[in-house]
This record gives C-alpha cells, structure tokens and sequence, in this order.
C-alpha cells in the first residue's frame, strides 16, 4: 500500500516542538484528554504502519522518520529508529523512555531503571507520570506520548 508523502520538514518540526518541550521551555496549555491506549503489554504501537501493534515477543517497531516507513522486525534496520515499549506496561517494573535526537532526525524507545538525562517516560495517561507531570501527544500522527511538566502549545495532555 503507497504511503502519503509527508510535508518534507514535518518530522522537524514535530521533533524540535518534543525537544522545547523536554527542557522546558514552553508555556502550559490547558489538559485535554490524551486518548486510548493503542498497544497492550504485549505489544507495542508502531506508527505510520497504519498503527498496527508489533508482537513484543518476537519483534519491535522499527521507523525510519526521514521516510516515515515503519516495520515490525527481530532487529531494525540500518538508519531505522527502535521502538521497543510504548509505555511502562511494556517494562516490567522499569520505565519505558523516549530519546529524541534532532540532528539525526530520530525518535527510539527503551525500558530502563531510570530515563537518562534527555530523554523523558513513555506514557498513555497522566498516572505514568511523575507528580507534577502531563502525559503529552505532539502531533496527531503519533502514537507516542512523553511525560513532561511544561508542554508546548499546540499538545494534546492528560
């Protein structure tokens, strides 16, 4: 099936509004409901695949955002990004964190003990979140939320 061409900058200007957001520099919109969760524990949300899960047991989401192409592999390609929870259900015990990197244009996923500085919890409700923190969506396309304490404008929060 053909994918739609994506605006060429969208991608950087979704990442560069993450990354405002992750250190803090952006005003507080009102909370607005963050929506369902897209994957359950065992699986984990795989965007621009039309959004279809990959199964946690055999495989991973694998993007490529340049291109927007999205796979569920044992192990990602070259240049693709690693999505490998989509929220602590994916974790047990430890904390799903996202990494953006805006020089590479690149968005992966990890569980880990704690999220190392520059990155920030992979969430789907407000509750996965530190106190004082919202579970926040970027743009409408993705599937992927992140806890933050001062979101950008233009966010979807719970």
């Amino acid at each position: 099936m053909p994918r739609p061409n994506p605006p060429e900058n969208g991608i950087v200007n979704v990442i560069a509004i993450v990354i405002v957001n992750v250190i803090g520099c952006a005003n507080n919109p009102a909370p607005v409901d963050a929506g369902p969760d897209l994957a359950s524990p065992e699986s984990v949300a795989c965007s621009f695949n039309q959004g279809a899960p990959c199964p946690l047991s055999t495989a991973v989401c694998c993007i490529h955002w340049p291109t927007f192409d999205a796979q569920c592999e044992q192990t990602c390609p070259a240049g693709y990004d690693r999505i490998a929870c989509d929220g602590p259900e994916d974790c047990a015990g430890s904390l799903c964190c996202g990494t953006y990197k805006l020089s590479a244009r690149s968005f992966s996923t990890a569980c880990a003990p704690a999220c190392a500085m520059g990155s920030a919890r992979v969430c789907h409700l407000a509750s996965d979140c530190a106190q004082g923190e919202k579970c926040c969506t970027f743009d409408a396309t993705m599937l992927y939320r992140m806890c933050t304490s001062s979101p950008p404008l233009m966010t979807t929060c719970s």
